[in-house]
């Protein structure tokens, strides 16, 4: 057992602070750094707070030095262990396949101060997997991921073939 959780305050109850480092506020408005780093929960007060860890509960091996941690989000708000990053969803596949195909489409750029550029047949390929994706996977998708699914192509197959026809 850690010391904190044996150490006691004056009135025999035991004493630990949380602190509270959500990004979001419980009505869905972001935070300042401020009210972040302030916001803390005593003894008396932990109702509010995420319930503590089991100690039992096993921990992220710690990546090698020598290779970077490749998939792992890095800075705010995911400045805590691999376990506090959020957790992949189908939504989240979806956006980033999106986001791809938008790149390939000549919308967003691949990096700050760059040009974008359009590579038509890459575009192709991308909006072509989600596809597979949505025949893949009728009948076993949520009502929200099926119309996230549905808008996202319709919106990328437009814009493929806006482009490509002025291409030509």
């Amino acid at each position: 057992m850690s010391g904190d959780r044996d150490e006691r305050e004056e009135g025999g109850e035991p004493s630990f602070k949380v602190i509270d480092r959500r990004r979001f506020a419980s009505d869905g408005s972001e935070r300042s750094e401020e009210e972040r780093a302030a916001t803390t929960v005593g003894a008396g007060e932990a109702e509010s707070a995420p319930p503590p860890r089991p100690e039992s509960a096993p921990t992220p091996r710690p990546a090698p030095e020598s290779t970077p941690g490749f998939g792992m989000p890095q800075g705010e708000p995911y400045e805590g262990t691999a376990a506090d990053a959020m957790q992949p969803s189908f939504a989240t596949l979806v956006l980033s396949l999106s986001t791809q195909a938008l790149m390939c489409l000549g919308e967003i750029s691949e990096g700050p101060g760059e040009e974008p550029h359009e590579d038509l047949p890459s575009a192709r390929n991308i909006i072509d997997l989600l596809a597979v994706l949505e025949q893949k996977t009728k009948g076993n998708l949520t009502e929200d991921e099926s119309a996230l699914l549905e808008r996202i192509l319709y919106d990328l197959r437009m814009r493929f073939v806006q482009l490509s026809s002025s291409a030509q």
